[in-house]
């Protein structure tokens, strides 16, 4: 029976402790950069989501079905300007569905390389 070398398995141990150290200090990184990225996007699906509402209830446009309404319908009703962020020009729209007596809100955006999961126009 061979024998195990101790030295040898101890360093093969801190290279996997390095390696698996590695990785995760890479991916959390990773994500911190995704999320400083994306803030800016984020923060605009909100802005147009508190715009929505305002707009749909002043219109009177809720009436217990789903709707769509666009940018570009905002934009004709001068409830927003052109949308730049982080120097991109977005277009998108807010899904308005009724469900359980209570309505939900959901943005989609485009700009530029970014866009919100599930856009579909």
């Amino acid at each position: 029976m061979k024998s195990v070398d101790l030295k040898k398995m101890r360093l093969i141990s801190i290279v996997w402790g390095l390696v698996l150290f590695l990785m995760v200090f890479s991916l959390t990184a990773f994500g911190f950069y995704y999320k400083k990225q994306t803030k800016a996007y984020k923060d605009f699906e909100k802005k147009l989501t508190m715009i929505v509402e305002e707009y749909t209830k002043e219109k009177a446009l809720l009436d217990n079905e789903d709707l769509i309404i666009t940018i570009e319908e905002l934009k004709e009703e001068n409830k927003i300007e052109t949308i730049v962020v982080n120097e991109k020009v977005c277009e998108g729209y807010v899904e308005v569905t009724y469900k359980n007596e209570k309505y939900t809100y959901s943005p989609y955006i485009k700009c530029g390389k970014y866009k919100t999961k599930n856009y579909r126009l």
